[in-house]
């Protein structure tokens, strides 16, 4: 090769910088450009007698003169040099042209700048591939948050033991989604038709509806049971023009947002939950997605709860009444002897027998042995305290635990229970009316007078005092006294007096 191999005609040299691979501009100190090649104008859109004579940062977006004037151009002065920087031009009709810009400073012999070279690359496609990678990043950052809440709910799930543990999990969930204001969860009611308040995270005004939610209720609610899929309000004019009933209401608890999602199980939907947000949401479909499957890991999470719940009940409850059989009635009893010794508290249990109930049954069949033996059932457990349990210890017997009675508010309570047992009774589908009485044994223990005591002891003394109140007559209560037998420890210094006649 020879020198002359690398000498190009001037009408070259002049094409390659007019139709360079990116484009040219040269600028004085203060920013004017003074030329420019063609490749910048075909980008931009612009003509030269347009450009030539006017600052470089007149050229950019109104967000890029300010970069420009704040960063560039004092690292030009101070360095000398910029590479790369990131710029917005802005072209003839208000399109946006991202660029990169790279700036060189020429000085002359004595060191004075007099001419700034820039370079600038089109940047639309690798702004493109940055922001196609932003929104590859979000979305595996979105996919992965979605299966840690999955994965937290089917944890929680498992490990609840309850209805009303399950409810609380799913409640706990939905508040720690990003920017949400509050949630609720309601389970429906087919006695009333209705979905009714479970639980809730957050303040209750937000949930946006109210504690009982009837089933064609024009609400968001209402419709996510009925149609058995997501329903979103996306903005308050959404909520305006499908469900006016909840604009107003999402307006005061400055709701932007909600979400109604349905819990289905294998028996249907179980209820129904709503997430509302502070903010507009444009709901994606992965995020419908991920809503529409923590609500069916929560409906079968109810519904195995429900199932379980269903389970104990029948393991702790006499099937014919719905009372508290033998072994809970123990067990409560027993529980409330522990309170006892830490609180000083009496205990009160009493043991009540139907006097006439063999007459019904061998008069009237079994049948109408069980109506009457469902209907006393029902009507002790409305006359007892709230804390109070009834159970059915066998036949015609049941029991009754009154934790803090002392001997004058169980003897109340005794009276009340034989009024309610007097009361006539309609049996054999209410063809046969029936009247019976109960004969009530009652045993106080006070913990402070008397030696510890256990559940089956204090039954048995209940039911000494029971069979004392028989043979006095029947219809009446007795409180265990020592004169039932003196192999039994004295508990209380009442006596059968109190209930005998005259």
């Amino acid at each position: 090769m020879t020198p002359g191999d690398t000498d190009f005609p001037e009408e070259d040299l002049e094409d390659l910088y007019e139709h360079a691979p990116c484009g040219y501009l040269s600028t004085r100190p203060d920013g004017t450009v003074v030329k420019v090649n063609a490749t910048f104008l075909d980008w931009t859109g612009h003509r030269a007698e347009d450009v030539i004579g006017r600052p470089f940062q007149d050229l950019l977006t109104p967000g890029g003169r300010i970069y420009h004037q704040t960063h560039v151009a004092p690292l030009l002065r101070l360095q000398g040099s910029v590479k790369a920087i990131a710029l917005e031009l802005l072209c003839p009709g208000g399109r946006r042209l991202p660029v990169l810009v790279s700036s060189d400073v020429r000085a002359d012999a004595s060191g004075t700048p007099v001419l700034v070279r820039t370079a600038v690359v089109d940047h639309t496609e690798r702004r493109s591939y940055e922001r196609e990678l932003v929104r590859a990043r979000k979305a595996a950052e979105d996919s992965e948050r979605r299966v840690r809440v999955l994965h937290r709910a089917a944890a929680q799930f498992a490990e609840a033991t309850s209805t009303a543990e399950v409810v609380a999990a799913l409640a706990g969930i939905l508040a720690d989604e990003p920017g949400n204001a509050g949630a609720g969860v309601w389970l429906v009611d087919p006695d009333r038709a209705a979905l009714v308040h479970a639980g809730e995270d957050g303040p209750p005004a937000a949930s946006v509806a109210d504690a009982a939610v009837p089933a064609a209720a024009p609400v968001p609610l209402a419709a996510a049971v009925r149609g058995h899929d997501v329903v979103a309000v996306p903005t308050p004019a959404a909520a305006e023009q499908d469900f006016p009933a909840v604009a107003l209401p999402m307006h005061r608890a400055r709701v932007e947002s909600l979400l109604a999602v349905p819990l289905a199980a294998d028996g249907g939907v179980v209820g129904a939950y709503q997430a509302t947000f502070r903010r507009r949401r444009g709901f994606t479909p992965e995020q419908l997605e991920l809503h529409r499957t923590l609500a069916r890991q929560a409906g079968a999470a109810i519904e195995r709860s429900r199932l379980d719940e269903e389970v104990r009940h029948l393991a702790q409850h006499d099937p014919l009444t719905g009372a508290a059989n033998r072994a809970l009635f123990t067990s409560r009893l027993d529980q409330a002897l522990a309170d006892a010794r830490r609180t000083g508290a009496p205990v009160s249990a009493m043991f009540l027998d139907l006097d006439g109930f063999k007459a019904v049954n061998d008069g009237h069949g079994h049948s109408a042995g069980d109506d009457l033996l469902v209907e006393i059932a029902q009507r002790l457990r409305r006359v007892v305290r709230p804390r109070d349990t009834v159970g059915r210890l066998g036949g015609d017997e049941f029991a009754v635990l009154c934790a803090g009675a002392d001997p004058a508010e169980a003897a109340h309570i005794a009276r009340r229970l034989e009024e309610a047992v007097r009361a006539p009774v309609a049996v054999a589908g209410r063809s046969v009316t029936v009247t019976v009485t109960a004969s009530v044994g009652i045993v106080v223990h006070d913990p402070g007078s008397c030696p510890p005591a256990s559940a089956g002891q204090l039954l048995r003394y209940a039911d000494a005092a029971m069979y004392r109140a028989k043979a006095l007559g029947k219809d009446r209560h007795v409180m265990y006294d020592t004169t039932f037998g003196t192999e039994l420890p004295r508990l209380t210094a009442q006596g059968v007096r109190a209930t005998l006649p005259g």
